[in-house]
């Protein structure tokens, strides 16, 4: 019955690690606290662990951005005057060749 011993042992072998296989597969399939959602409480989740855990509650603030942008918007329109009062100073100095009153103005 049993011709070739070898090759038998290496069939039995084989079939007692796939047996083992499929039984800790079963084991670990069934040792799972929760598959879905559903299987959880409420406010609670099922994780990647197959457990479930309690839904952290995030809280969010609304924040009004109207009244920095505004200010924001009157710094450079300030800014802006400034600059272009500037400009007109040193194109009346120049009409009239006079020497700026701050002796470190370049041209």
């Amino acid at each position: 019955m049993l011709n070739n011993k070898k090759g038998e042992i290496i069939s039995i072998i084989t079939l007692i690690i796939l047996v083992l296989i499929i039984v800790g597969y079963g084991i670990k399939v069934s040792t799972r606290e929760c598959n879905s959602n559903s299987d959880c409480g409420e406010n609670q989740y099922c994780g990647s662990d197959f457990e479930c855990h309690d839904q952290k509650i995030i809280k969010v603030y609304k924040y009004s951005l109207i009244i920095p942008a505004i200010i924001i918007a009157k710094g450079i329109v300030i800014s802006a005057i400034i600059m272009k009062r500037k400009k007109n100073k040193k194109e009346e100095l120049q009409q009239n060749n006079q020497q700026p009153e701050n002796p470190y103005y370049n041209n």
